[in-house]
């Protein structure tokens, strides 16, 4: 425990299940942003180490009221990884797992899972969190499911919680079983939610008139390097002075990976560089894309570089963030808002992303880049060299920033919590 003092007092609890992709930067985000209002911050996550050393360079004072033990616990079990690795290579694995993971009765096991996770972690720091506490659920998509049972829910804390893909309420046919999943938020013990698209939150509010909802920034951490980092340094030497497009972040099958990969391999694209980079699940994409991004991870095009890993430093990923001269961001079927998108608007790089939904409307409203179908090589190609050729003109960045600022974030999520926690009853 990174605590000194015991005596239990109100707390913000933050749990985190799984710890990838955007996850663990929410998460320190959070943490960050409890610490700054002077409130005590219990971190429970399986990136205890990353949130500490967070907290020591970015809000020094902060520590004597973080509390976050060691949680080896959470995340995937080595048994359900080894069943991965398994899958993986087993023929028709890919299919299989698709299977799984759309099965209704199995998802609803895994997030009552998550739930009996979150009480068993919660039981660990009892000594440590006072009355008045409230835990806060930055994945809440995770731990809600239609067939979920209500009773899975109840745990000793009120919570509130971030559900960032509320924006699929507004597109049912993309997400079936939404609107009943997000029903569940009538649970007495949740006080609030928070969404990343006043959409998303406009249609939240009609479904649950009586739940308080807060539209939030997608914020995200900016921190730079004094220095140029190894990786930058290595994009530099691979892309020999050529320009650069990117595709960074969780590589799944919605960031349209395969596409992004045919456009870097046409010959008539060799005058550009191409990175792709971020964590990787190799069941989560077609052993079509598997195979591509494998002879892209060994080199086979000399225009293509692939770090299929994910990398831990944000300060790494942002500096081959803000060496990109276009960010690559055309996912499908990706209804809702994105950290990329944040970051490339702070770091002022041109970006490209699928025409409609969220991130589309972002991008036209900021003048941030340029949409394309998110199904047309053609148009992404055209696109691209556009923006290579002419970035962003008329961008909006300063009032982009203004508004999805990380002092923006801070400032509306502590209100959020500020308003939602509980008050102790006097002694």
């Amino acid at each position: 425990m990174n605590q000194r003092e015991s005596s239990p007092v109100p707390a913000v609890v933050i749990f985190d299940y799984n710890w990838g992709g955007h996850i663990p930067a929410t998460h320190r985000l959070l943490v960050e942003s409890v610490l700054r209002a002077g409130w005590r911050a219990v971190s429970l996550s399986g990136g205890s180490r990353e949130v500490v050393a967070h907290v020591e360079s970015s809000v020094p004072d902060g520590l004597e009221r973080l509390v976050a033990p060691l949680c080896p616990e959470l995340g995937r079990p080595p048994a359900r990884a080894r069943r991965l690795a398994f899958l993986r290579w087993m023929p028709g694995g890919f299919a299989l797992w698709s299977r799984i993971r759309r099965n209704r009765f199995l998802r609803a096991r895994h997030a009552v899972s998550r739930w009996d996770a979150c009480r068993a972690s919660l039981a660990r720091v009892a000594p440590h969190v006072g009355a008045g506490s409230l835990l806060f659920l930055p994945y809440l998509d995770d731990m809600l499911e239609p067939d979920l049972p209500r009773e899975a829910m109840d745990v000793p804390l009120p919570w509130v919680g971030l559900h960032m893909a509320a924006s699929d309420l507004l597109h049912p046919g993309l997400s079936p079983g939404m609107e009943q999943r997000l029903r569940l938020l009538s649970h007495p013990g949740c006080r609030g939610v928070a969404v990343y698209d006043e959409g998303a939150a406009r249609a939240l509010r009609r479904l649950l008139p009586a739940l308080p909802i807060c539209t939030l920034p997608d914020g995200n951490d900016t921190s730079r390097a004094t220095h140029p980092s190894a990786l930058a340094q290595e994009l530099e030497r691979r892309a020999a002075g050529r320009k650069i497009v990117g595709l960074l972040g969780h590589l799944s099958e919605p960031k349209n990976l395969l596409l992004f990969l045919e456009i870097a391999t046409e010959p008539r694209n060799r005058d550009v560089f191409f990175l792709v980079a971020g964590q990787y699940e190799p069941l989560s994409v077609a052993p079509a894309v598997r195979r591509r991004l494998s002879e892209a991870s060994s080199g086979k095009w000399e225009n293509l570089w692939a770090l299929p890993n994910r990398i831990s430093s944000e300060v790494d990923f942002n500096s081959l963030l803000e060496r990109l001269d276009v960010v690559f961001a055309v996912y499908r079927d990706f209804t809702r808002s994105s950290g990329i998108l944040t970051k490339a608007a702070l770091f002022r790089r041109p970006i490209l992303v699928a025409s409609g939904y969220c991130m589309g409307e972002r991008v036209n409203t900021y003048r941030l880049g340029l949409t394309a179908s998110e199904n047309s090589r053609a148009q992404c190609e055209e696109a691209m060299r556009r923006l290579l050729a002419e970035g962003a003109p008329g961008a909006d960045y300063d009032r982009f920033a203004a508004e999805f600022s990380m002092a923006t974030f801070q400032a509306r999520v502590v209100d959020f919590i500020g308003s939602c926690r509980p008050v102790p009853a006097a002694s």
